[in-house]
């Protein structure tokens, strides 16, 4: 928790991090950093500025907070839940304090990371996403959509389920990204290589089973492990599948792959692999369908999604979020001003979750 006085510290770094699209040859851009006066509190240094607002508050209900999404149906409302347990999501006011807990009816959980809200045919819906594999062993993900409750329902009405699966091998993933048309992107971790971006086919196809489209990846300055390169040349043009750029030399069984199953040996030395401080663990749209943000521990990155979706985006901005002292810093919204919320586990087990707010000067033309 920051202490009243504490001086927090934001930095902007312009182009360090970006999306590549398929097929493209893989390149670290550089990066451009800048820092605040020693006596200046909540202002960065290059505008558009980005400033933390408040301190840390605890979420005791949520102790693995992974996700959080912005309410259509109740302003000032924020939904967040749990990456395992019972499959509840819970609403929070704008300061953090927990409105309500609302189960939500057919959904199953096996490791929710995120979740967002975006306009569906019966209105406002919250999206789920059971994305997250961390021995990249699951055959499959689960995307779970169902009618916004109240903050104070008890249930939601029935899910729909879309699984889908990538195209290649399994993956780790904690963004979820769904846009106000429908589009909804899935963003790897980034444990086994790069983190990639996949486009999951439109319209929402309630009990069928989809294949992730991969359209690009995102790396960040200093956080591709060696031989990064090597990585990519595999999923370019010319790749043994030839389908979306995506090479075919994962296990055929749906086991994990090699990588994964050394994860744990040599946690830094996989080939383009994001360093552990540069994993993505969060991501969202705003609600005007203007921006994508993206989060790791320790950093929040925001792109235009116009070019998101081209799998050919530059960051707009970052800043360091690491004075707020989050144990374990895992899920991002954005509203259309700039606002920011920001969620995470407690670290350890049963201690509570937190929940943060920041804002942003966002630039008048994306």
């Amino acid at each position: 928790m920051i202490r009243p006085g504490a001086l927090v510290l934001i930095t902007f770094v312009a182009t360090a991090f970006r999306v590549t699209c398929a097929g493209e040859a893989s390149k670290v851009p550089s990066s451009a950093s800048g820092g605040t006066s020693p006596d200046s509190v909540r202002t960065s240094l290059t505008a558009p500025g980005c400033t933390i607002d408040g301190s840390l508050v605890q979420l005791q209900k949520v102790p693995e907070a992974s996700g959080v999404a912005l309410s259509r149906r109740t302003p000032g409302v924020a939904w967040t839940h749990n990456d395992s347990s019972k499959p509840i999501v819970y609403a929070l006011s704008d300061k953090g304090a927990v409105l309500g807990s609302v189960r939500v009816t057919g959904a199953e959980v096996v490791n929710w990371e995120d979740i967002a809200v975006a306009p569906c045919p019966s209105g406002s819906c919250l999206y789920i996403g059971d994305i997250g594999d961390n021995r990249a062993s699951r055959s499959s993900i689960t995307i779970y959509r169902t009618p916004e409750p109240a903050p104070n329902a008890t249930a939601t009405d029935q899910v729909e389920t879309m699984v889908a699966k990538y195209p290649d091998r399994p993956r780790d993933a904690e963004a979820l990204v769904v846009l106000p048309k429908g589009d909804v992107f899935v963003v790897t971790k980034g444990e086994d290589g790069p983190s990639y971006v996949y486009r999951i086919p439109t319209p929402f196809r309630n009990g069928e089973t989809v294949t992730l489209q991969w359209i690009g990846h995102v790396e960040s300055t200093g956080g591709v492990a060696k031989d990064g390169g090597k990585a990519e040349q595999k999923h370019g043009k010319g790749s043994k599948s030839g389908k979306n750029g995506i090479s075919d030399n994962s296990e055929k069984s749906g086991k994990a792959s090699k990588h994964a199953k050394k994860d744990n040996e040599n946690k830094e030395d996989v080939a383009g692999r994001s360093k552990g401080s540069n994993r993505i663990t969060g991501g969202s749209a705003s609600p005007d369908g203007r921006w994508v943000v993206l989060r790791t521990h320790g950093y929040v990155s925001l792109f235009t999604a116009d070019e998101f979706v081209t799998g050919n985006a530059r960051q707009v901005l970052r800043f360091d979020v690491t004075a707020l002292g989050e144990p374990q810093g895992e899920g991002v919204a954005i509203a259309n001003n700039g606002a920011l919320l920001l969620v995470g586990e407690g670290g350890a087990k049963h201690r509570p979750g937190t929940f943060a707010r920041a804002s942003c000067t966002l630039p008048s033309h994306p």
